[in-house]
């Protein structure tokens, strides 16, 4: 019997992060088909902040751990999310470019599933990015990081975020939904007292419309930032829950005649593959990218009036709007089997090396 090919995974794993659990779970599930497809199995570890049922854990801050896991592996796997940017700091960045780099001196083939580029500031970080990037498999998910290599001659290709091949079966948004009565919120740090007061001006009058409103936190932060929320009795919140695992956590959650309030990618992700309209509210490059393609709006929150607005004309056009966000879900679903064949690509390349 031929040994399991051993897969090292590195993501922003460990951190009770929603986004980053599910893809880790949407990663393995999807390498495992893949190698199920070979007749070969698979046995993975992962550079890890906590340990992961089903997984060997790699103290992620220990390089010589981390030099010693890739030198054992087969393929190491970059399992999506936006962790190639350096929107809050060069550190991360520069973590995973050392784990690209040192893969490659050790020899091992590696792998890019549903990875974002936006934003990389700086001459010398695109550049470091571009060149540690250049001799992978690489499979990007917005049109933003493929022109981001294509224009610095790094071959890749159009997929989607790995939240579209979570093994889930999702029942959507009916064709025959009433007005939207429930809108679910996704806050995450605020940058200053102003956006805070704006967000909360923002409940009330969503409150006195007659909405309910259903808080969701996808991470410690965002339920740091809840609990005075949850308190103020203005503002009328009628339920809150805490998402930190895989998508099946929001199926009993899930009310169709809704629409989404997000500030994180992952929110606006998790609302388009259940078919929920969204709203975003962000500064954030790759979420205002992230709402365009959807055909949604994106706003910040300098003028809460302006993102009630927003979030009444959605409500006046729902069935229309609950149709659009279904046909964008299925486009990006279509778009995510890329991320399928081009792990089945490398894989086949190491079998049959």
């Amino acid at each position: 019997m031929e040994k399991p090919l051993k897969v090292l995974l590195a993501g922003y794993y460990g951190f009770s992060n929603f986004g980053d659990e599910a893809l880790l779970y949407s990663t393995r599930s999807l390498l495992s088909r893949t190698a199920d497809g070979l007749g070969r199995e698979l046995e993975f570890s992962l550079l890890d902040q906590s340990g992961h049922a089903g997984f060997f854990s790699i103290p992620r801050r220990s390089a010589y751990q981390a030099i010693k896991a890739i030198a054992s592996s087969d393929l190491v796997v970059f399992g999506g999310g936006g962790i190639f940017q350096n929107q809050t700091s060069n550190r991360s960045l520069v973590y995973y470019l050392s784990i690209l780099r040192l893969s490659r001196l050790l020899c091992r083939p590696t792998l890019l599933l549903g990875t974002g580029f936006i934003p990389v500031n700086g001459w010398f970080w695109r550049y470091a990015t571009a060149s540690s990037v250049k001799k992978s498999a690489v499979a990007v998910r917005d049109p933003e990081s493929l022109t981001f290599l294509e224009s610095r001659s790094v071959k890749a290709v159009l997929s989607a975020d790995l939240l579209f091949n979570y093994p889930i079966t999702v029942v959507r948004s009916p064709e025959s939904a009433n007005k939207p009565g429930n809108i679910y919120f996704n806050v995450r740090r605020f940058t200053d007292d102003s956006e805070e007061r704006g967000f909360k001006e923002l409940l009330v009058s969503l409150s006195q419309r007659g909405f309910s409103l259903t808080g969701l936190s996808l991470a410690p932060e965002d339920t740091a930032c809840m609990r005075p929320l949850l308190k103020d009795q203005s503002l009328k919140i009628s339920g809150f829950h805490v998402m930190d695992k895989s998508p099946h956590e929001f199926i009993p959650l899930f009310q169709p005649d809704s629409i989404f309030v997000g500030m994180r990618l992952h929110s606006l992700i998790l609302a388009t593959l259940f078919g929920i309209p969204f709203v975003a509210i962000t500064k954030d490059p790759k979420i205002s990218a992230y709402a365009a393609e959807c055909g949604c709006v994106s706003l910040d929150l300098s003028k809460p009036e302006a993102v009630f607005g927003a979030i009444e004309n959605v409500a006046e056009n729902f069935r229309t709007e609950c149709r659009n966000i279904r046909t964008v879900a299925d486009s990006f679903t279509r778009r995510a089997i890329v991320n399928e064949e081009i792990a089945m690509q490398v894989m086949q390349g190491i079998v049959h090396l």
